[in-house]
């Protein structure tokens, strides 16, 4: 395979729909839409289990076991933000995050409302980081 680098999901699924490449690696926000109207096929998630959205669609992870790859999004604050302010934040976003037409949003574009407590998503974060530092060490390529 070839890499191609795009500036964005949008650009990739054009030209994966168009012919001009032949696979993409995305998130399913982008590819959902387009799968649903057979603009395009999905052929594996990279979730640890097959997403309820697309139940005939196997797990990387069946295939290559271990494997595991997920999007997530999170909100963030500058560092000296007040705990107060923090905690507040916290629980608003999870409030948020319950209410049953966020949830029917998200879940239309492959998405599964979750929350974490700060600590939890700093744990998160910090993990991420490892496995991707090891990644890149893995690869011999040269950090700054």
């Amino acid at each position: 395979m070839l890499h191609v680098s795009f500036r964005g999901g949008g650009p990739a699924v054009t030209d994966l729909m168009g012919g001009q490449i032949a696979m993409y690696f995305g998130n399913s926000a982008d590819l959902l839409p387009h799968a649903a109207n057979n603009a395009i096929r999905i052929i594996g998630v990279s979730t640890p289990k097959r997403m309820r959205q697309l139940p005939a669609v196997p797990a990387v992870n069946e295939i290559l076991p271990g494997f595991e790859m997920t999007a997530w999004q999170g909100f963030l604050a500058p560092a000296l933000t007040p705990k107060t302010i923090v905690d507040l934040l916290a629980r608003e976003i999870q409030r948020i995050a319950q209410e049953p037409a966020i949830i029917d949003k998200l879940s239309s574009v492959g998405v599964d409302a979750i929350s974490t407590s700060p600590a939890q998503f700093v744990d998160m974060i910090r993990n991420e980081q490892a496995v991707y530092a090891e990644a890149v060490k893995a690869t011999g390529l040269k950090t700054n």
